[in-house]
């Protein structure tokens, strides 16, 4: 699993966010990936999860995966992305 949220700074030293992420992708051999999204909610805590998106995680180029949108107020959060992304 890649967890940006939490392992960014880490995963960086050693690989860019798009060799993990296709790396991550390649170990799903036969099957489709799921990958979970999360931004964090400003604040003290920095693995709670924020209530809506800011941005469209980058696929680069992936389009055979399936992303999970962890948000506190899912429903609502892709009303915005409608609103945001598709004009």
């Amino acid at each position: 699993m890649l967890n940006t949220s939490n392992s960014i700074v880490n995963v960086q030293k050693i690989l860019s966010e798009k060799d993990a992420f296709r790396l991550c992708r390649d170990t799903w051999q036969g099957y489709r990936p799921l990958f979970h999204y999360s931004e964090s909610r400003e604040g003290k805590n920095p693995r709670a999860h924020a209530d809506y998106v800011k941005q469209i995680p980058d696929t680069y180029g992936l389009d055979d995966i399936d992303i999970d949108f962890e948000f506190k107020m899912k429903d609502k959060a892709f009303d915005i992305i409608n609103y945001n992304y598709t004009a």
